[in-house]
């Protein structure tokens, strides 16, 4: 077989089997789509599945609620790494065989690679955390209903707008105005490819009219959701895309079917093509020979076309993902995602890439609790005083970020607040619901408790845990039984009877007065005030360590009371616990080398070789200023 020809054949195909399995690949080794799903700031539009008819009849009962209905089952396998990037390249795959189909029956043969936008533009967005899943699927539909009225339009212009009728009908029942883009491409493809003008025409003014008739006189909707639903320019397409980083994109992927068939139709390819084919029969008929293909090139000339093509194909889409790659975000959702699994040495491995980032400092600090180094070791890194608890302004409806240091610390009603201010901002999502209830079975709010339990057990894969809580409850309103949350119970403040102090300053004090026995409250309490280096605060905490059964002080905690300790009259110290030698030889060698320079700033660069890591350093050198 001529090797040559077989590229020319076959090479699309072979080309796009390449291109969907490197993409595959990438989405599932690289972009990791379980972020997008459990990390609730980023899934705006997954808000997890509800296993219920209700959802079902309120989806169909509004144009483009079949669409959302069918995406958002199929953005569930988002939770599993391997699956939810097959779902994303079939879709991605549908699109390409659609505008294959276009391409071909409009015979624009120059334009079979628009086929690969669309699924190179995906990839741009999942690259950059960004979910469009809903506006993709509504493309997809569109694209589907375009081949179907190419297909069955008529050259009489009668026949067409019947059949136009009919699909943009349907159109618009399950994209809703997503699809305007089907009106525009039959518009054009009347226009500029058949030359039917008065069907065009009539395509183009019945299209917009729909929205309004079936959308707003209907179905109800409001004239805005009725021409911009599930598309580029709707609020909730925005809202997926939290900084606009995609949007243009999109608007260019719902853009490149029109504008090809735009200049199919003035470049006149079925024309040429055909007169092109007619000289090439009358000449075949004087040669003996056929010229289809040319002996020189059939093992160079096709092949070396093809690996051009691919190279091109895989460096655009590979630069992109590339310029699109946004790793301090997917740094950030991976420190939300294996905080969530408790798993503490992968959050500090992660944070340690982002070693200044306030929501790593925070992240770091919590991890660094669980694995029995917090007090010893907070100095090794870098350290703010808006990073213990994200107390700065800018982190106000940071809730996701928020609630789970919270109920770490016993704060469960600012961690109550926090989780219903995320949900109110970000849908019902499944883990939301799984915290609220978590809260409130904490507080003893059973009730309440319920009432999300029964909302979580009508979502997919969070069912058999909302059942279990409920037969638990049912067996034993107290919980008794349940170690984690009898423990978490113990560190709520005897005192606080519903009261809620709106500060989590104020809440740790509160575990501290009322005589819970909560380590970390104490340890984060004593902490905030050294990052502010508060002295008087320091004094009035460290004082209470006893309290908390150390078998020795943290080695952090131990500089702080020496600093105290050599410039204050105002004392620490201790029945039991005393400072090790080794801590204030380390702190006597620091102030001699403060002493033997003038100011603390020519002193600066030699302590920061020896002491960077100390309490004492920081308090000198490190307290950012107010």
């Amino acid at each position: 077989m001529n090797f040559g020809r077989v590229f020319w054949q076959n090479g699309s195909k072979l080309r796009s089997m390449i291109f969907f399995l490197l993409f595959y690949l990438f989405l599932s080794v690289y972009v990791d789509l379980r972020l997008l799903y459990y990390v609730t700031g980023a899934t705006v539009g997954i808000s997890g599945f509800p296993c219920e008819w209700s959802y079902l009849f309120e989806s169909l009962s509004l144009p483009g609620g079949l669409v959302r209905y069918v995406s958002v089952f199929l953005t569930q396998s988002f939770m599993f790494r391997w699956i939810g990037p097959v779902i994303v390249v079939l879709q991605a795959w549908a699109i390409a065989l659609f505008i294959d189909r276009i391409v071909e029956k409009c015979n624009g043969k120059w334009f079979g690679w628009v086929r690969y936008v669309p699924g190179t533009v995906i990839l741009f967005f999942y690259t950059s955390y960004v979910y469009h899943f809903e506006t993709t699927m509504a493309m997809l539909v569109v694209l589907g209903l375009f081949n179907l009225y190419i297909t069955v339009s008529s050259e009489k212009w009668q026949t067409s707008l019947v059949w136009f009728v009919v699909l943009m009908v349907i159109a618009y029942y399950f994209a809703a105005a997503g699809s305007l883009l089907f009106v525009v491409m039959c518009g054009i493809y009347e226009l500029a490819v058949k030359k039917q003008g008065i069907a065009g025409v009539g395509c183009l003014l019945f299209g917009a009219a729909v929205p309004l008739l079936i959308g707003v006189y209907g179905f109800g909707v409001s004239h805005i959701e009725a021409y911009s639903e599930l598309m580029p320019w709707s609020w909730r397409t925005t809202k997926y895309d939290l900084l606009n980083r995609m949007i243009p994109w999109l608007y260019g992927m719902y853009g490149c079917m029109p504008a090809c068939l735009l200049l199919m139709g003035f470049l006149k390819e079925s024309e040429r093509e055909t007169k092109s084919s007619k000289r090439k029969s009358r000449n075949d008929k004087k040669k003996s020979g056929r010229k289809m293909w040319r002996p020189g090139s059939d093992k160079s000339g096709g092949v070396i076309k093809w690996v051009a093509c691919t190279a091109v194909l895989l460096g655009v889409a590979g630069g992109g993902a590339y310029y699109f790659a946004n790793d301090q975000l997917k740094t950030m959702y991976q420190i939300e995602y294996y905080r969530g699994g408790n798993d503490w040495k992968k959050v500090l491995e992660l944070a340690d890439k982002q070693p200044g980032q306030l929501l790593s400092i925070q992240a770091r600090n919590q991890a660094l609790y669980h694995l029995g180094r917090f007090a010893d070791e907070m100095f090794n890194y870098l350290q703010h005083p808006d990073g213990l608890m994200l107390s700065h302004a800018v982190f106000t409806r940071s809730y996701w970020h928020k609630y789970d240091l919270y109920i770490d610390l016993g704060l469960v009603g600012q961690a109550d607040e926090e989780l219903t201010e995320s949900m109110v901002s970000f849908g019902d999502n499944p883990f939301i619901l799984k915290k609220l209830a978590l809260v409130n079975l904490i507080s003893g709010k059973n009730q309440t408790a319920r009432v999300y339990l029964g909302a979580l057990q009508k979502r997919l894969f969070f069912a058999r845990w909302a059942r279990e809580y409920l037969a638990k409850l049912e067996r034993d309103p107290e919980l008794s039984s349940d170690n984690e949350i009898q423990r978490l119970r113990s560190l709520i403040p005897k005192e606080q009877n519903g009261r809620f102090l709106a500060a989590p300053e104020m809440q740790l004090r509160a575990q501290i007065e009322n005589g819970r026995k909560n380590k970390m409250a104490f340890e984060y309490l004593l902490a905030l005030y050294m990052l502010r280096g508060e002295m008087w605060n320091i004094v009035e905490v460290a004082g209470r360590m006893e309290e908390y059964n150390y078998q020795k002080i943290p080695v952090a905690f131990e500089e702080a009371i020496l600093l105290n300790n050599k410039h204050n009259k105002k004392e620490i110290s201790f029945e039991k616990l005393k400072i090790r030698a080794e801590t204030e030889r380390r702190f006597d060698e620091f102030m001699a080398v403060t002493t033997r320079y003038r100011t603390e700033n020519a002193a600066q660069s030699e302590l920061a070789r020896k002491f960077r890591n100390t309490y004492m350093y920081y308090y000198f050198y490190g307290i950012p200023e107010q």
